[in-house]
C-alpha cells in the first residue's frame, strides 16, 4: 500500500439542492465555458456546481483538483451604469 495518498475533498451534503438549482440556472458566462469543457473536450472530465466545504464551485475537474469560478463582471458593470445614471444631477 505505499503509493500514493488519495486526497479527499470536504464534499458538503447540506448543499446539494442549491447546488442542483444553480446548475438549472447558469450564468451566460458559465454557459460559455461549459460549452467548451464538457464530454472531455479537453482530456478531463468537469462536473458542475459542486459542493465543496463551504463552497459550491462552478466547475470542478477531479484530476488534476482543479476549481473554476466564473466572476460575471458585466452584472456589475450593467449594476454600476444603473447607479451612475440615477445618482446623475438634472
Amino acid at each position: 500500500m505505499g503509493g500514493q495518498m488519495i486526497k479527499i475533498i470536504p464534499y458538503n451534503p447540506e448543499l446539494v439542492d442549491l447546488a442542483k438549482k444553480l446548475r438549472n440556472n447558469m450564468t451566460l458566462g458559465e454557459i460559455a465555458l461549459w460549452r467548451e469543457i464538457k464530454s472531455k473536450k479537453l482530456g478531463v472530465r468537469f462536473s458542475r456546481q459542486i459542493p465543496i466545504d463551504r463552497y459550491i464551485v462552478d466547475f470542478y475537474c477531479k484530476d488534476p483538483q482543479l476549481a473554476i469560478e466564473i466572476l460575471e463582471v458585466f452584472i456589475l458593470r450593467k449594476a454600476m451604469k444603473k447607479r451612475i445614471t440615477k445618482d446623475k444631477p438634472g
